[in-house]
């Protein structure tokens, strides 16, 4: 009995190899590097194609079980549950996006009271909740920069504020993935309406909220405003679907023991240093900017160093307040492409905006400034 059903195991192997012989010999198979999918026969598209439209009706029908309170304890595919959940955290999130933008697109603002009371509408910024702007009424002490900034420039920054879902599906930012080699592009239209929301404290959980900034009067804070407010000053004289070119963001991360700086045995090589000057200020050379682990973390808070005043100059540089906040000793994360907008003057409490700078770098072809800033 045992040898017959070896024979019929193997009859039934030499069927199913005539089966699936091609007719003539088959030719290699072709990796598709943009979709990082193998090329396949008709056949197995469709067959991948009717699972595909299996799975969404499973979905769809467990998704239809679940009542409009969002439970979803009647799913008990695991995968299904991950797609349900991630499914309403997308829901919530155009949700949020749409409220932002119907309140501050509700009428104009004329004073800093009416931003404020704007933004108390949807913020969950603690620092917001109590008190005057003072940041911004420092800043706006002269009449003819309050009335730029209400008639030209804060309406600008609402109009980009309001592309968020335009420019990223479901309102969604991709980000760096800690302690892995990474690397990430977005336009730079998406990375002024992510500055945008910044600014006007939109974003969920308070993240990343210049609330601090707008409620002090300390002249370096009221500096940092100033940095971002005449960043957007540029902008507002540019359409929706400019500045041109991207912002590279990418993460190296050396995962060998033996290349450790603290372990190394081999000389360094020969280094001309220069005592004058600051980072930003060197616009034909590599700039490299030693960073705490939380990169620009302290931006919008009290942070003075030299990786602040390279973000202030470079206003853009800011989006790795939200992709690539996180570093540790082994990983070095680089910026492409973020240009900049101002001069500076002093450092630490001595910090001022210098005026408009207009940055002559070396330009690549999509539009984009052709420099880069390593921070470490």
């Amino acid at each position: 009995m045992v040898g017959l059903q070896i024979d019929q195991t193997d009859k039934f192997r030499q069927k199913q190899q005539k089966a699936v012989e091609p007719v003539s010999k088959p030719k290699p198979v072709e990796v598709d590097r943009t979709t990082e999918k193998l090329s396949l026969s008709q056949e197995i598209r469709e067959t991948l194609k009717t699972v595909e439209k299996e799975q969404q009706v499973v979905e769809e029908s467990a998704f239809a079980s679940i009542g409009s309170d969002g439970d979803n304890s009647k799913i008990k595919d695991p995968v299904t549950q991950i797609a349900h959940k991630k499914q309403m955290q997308n829901k919530t999130l155009v949700q949020h996006w749409m409220k932002v933008k119907e309140v501050l697109e509700s009428g104009p603002i004329n004073s800093v009271k009416e931003l404020h009371d704007r933004i108390l509408q949807y913020t969950e910024d603690s620092y917001l909740k109590g008190g005057v702007c003072l940041g911004i009424e420092s800043l706006l002490v002269q009449e003819e920069e309050k009335g730029a900034f209400f008639s030209r420039i804060l309406p600008s920054i609402i109009s980009r504020s309001g592309q968020m879902l335009k420019e990223f599906s479901h309102g969604l930012i991709p980000k760096i993935k800690m302690g892995k080699k990474d690397k990430l592009v977005y336009t730079r239209t998406q990375v002024a309406a992510v500055l945008a929301n910044m600014f006007l404290c939109s974003f969920p959980g308070a993240e990343c909220s210049f609330g601090s900034l707008f409620m002090s009067r300390q002249a370096h804070q009221v500096a940092k405003l100033k940095f971002f407010v005449h960043y957007f000053d540029r902008l507002s004289s540019l359409p929706l679907d400019q500045p041109l070119g991207c912002i590279e963001v990418v993460q190296n991360v050396n995962t060998s023991q033996n290349c450790l700086l603290d372990r190394s045995q081999m000389p360094l090589l020969p280094a001309r240093v220069h005592l004058e000057g600051h980072v930003h200020e060197q616009f034909d050379k590599l700039q490299t900017v030693a960073a705490t682990p939380e990169l620009f973390g302290a931006l919008l808070s009290r942070g003075l160093g030299e990786s602040e005043i390279r973000c202030l100059a470079a206003p853009e540089m800011a989006i790795c307040l939200l992709v690539a906040k996180h570093m540790d000793d082994k990983s070095i994360i680089i910026v492409r492409g973020a240009e900049q907008f101002s001069q500076v003057e002093g450092e630490d409490f001595s910090l001022r905006w210098a005026g408009d700078l207009q940055d002559h770098s070396p330009k690549e072809k999509d539009g984009r400034v052709s420099l880069q800033s390593s921070h470490i």
